[in-house]
């Protein structure tokens, strides 16, 4: 899949698309999910019947689809770089490393996202060890200071904890962000609209390394105030997928609920932002907003 195909993508449904064989896995020591990259047949929307390359994960909790898909929602229509989502159907069969599956399951339903070819520097890069990738990708990508504070600002709002290098993927042009599966984990096991949406995250690695880089031009409190001005739209994102996004196959429909009731939480964040950014990055952080030196998962909820 193309990384935008239009200027709104975040305001359609994601399509479904079939992964044709053969599949690649992708492996790596940051990958905590099975991850495959292939070519998809699009069966639905505008674009459906052509033939586009995609990355696709399958989440060891099925909870972390809708947290996933809602992440890179609101990502894009808070004006992130982010690759265009879908959700692809896949048989057990054709997925390389897969673990067996039970019989008559039928396809597997995975989250995906169009393919973003990464600069041939940093793709070199990527294949050394982690201190040597991570000085190089913070240099560059907080180069672009207001960009870099979007991201900083977008990880305060899902309380992404997970924004490690290799989750930053540069095309030669643009850094996109990618892999959102690890935020809003406050929400594990809880009843959504019963839930305080003041809940602080845990780390900000992105805001750590703005202070680090850019101390006297980070303009983190601007992206925090731009983004919390979009609450309405974002609102209308969650009411819109809760009331226009059906599909047949209940499984998909169950995806569209949770995706809306996580937007609409999201969105009962965003008045709250400049307050919960500014405390991070203020002189002297509250020590339960500090940030680590390299990502930490939090503690489980409880």
């Amino acid at each position: 899949m193309e990384a935008n195909r239009n200027s709104a993508w975040w305001d359609i449904a994601p399509p479904l698309c079939q992964a044709l064989a053969p599949i690649d896995p992708i492996r790596g020591q940051q990958n905590l999910n099975d991850v495959w990259e292939g070519e998809v047949l699009v069966l639905d929307g505008p674009h459906a019947n052509t033939v586009q390359r995609s990355v696709f994960k399958r989440h060891t909790h099925p909870g972390k689809l809708p947290v996933e898909m809602a992440c890179t929602l609101v990502a894009g229509a808070l004006g992130n770089d982010v690759p265009m989502p879908c959700l692809v159907q896949a048989r057990a069969q054709d997925l390389p490393g897969l673990p067996q599956q039970p019989a008559g399951q039928g396809d597997l339903l995975l989250f995906g996202c169009a393919y973003i070819q990464q600069d041939r520097f940093f793709e070199q890069l990527s294949t050394l060890a982690d201190s040597t990738l991570d000085g190089a990708v913070w240099n560059h990508f907080c180069g672009d200071a207001p960009k870099a504070a979007k991201a900083a600002a977008l990880d305060e709002l899902i309380t992404n904890w997970d924004r490690h290098p290799r989750n930053l993927r540069f095309d030669g042009t643009r850094w996109w962000l990618i892999d959102h599966d690890n935020s809003l984990r406050e929400t594990e096991g809880k009843v959504l609209s019963e839930m305080e949406a003041g809940f602080k995250a845990h780390t900000n690695w992105v805001a750590g390394q703005l202070l680090e880089r850019r101390r006297g031009d980070h303009g983190m409190p601007d992206a925090a105030r731009l983004a919390a001005a979009r609450q309405q739209q974002i609102l209308a994102l969650s009411a819109k997928i809760n009331t226009q996004w059906r599909n047949n196959d209940p499984r998909i429909s169950n995806i569209w609920q949770h995706t809306a009731d996580l937007v609409g939480l999201i969105s009962r964040r965003l008045p709250m932002l400049q307050a919960l950014l500014g405390e991070r990055i203020g002189v002297q952080p509250a020590p339960s907003l500090q940030w680590p030196s390299t990502p930490q998962q939090p503690p489980a909820p409880s």
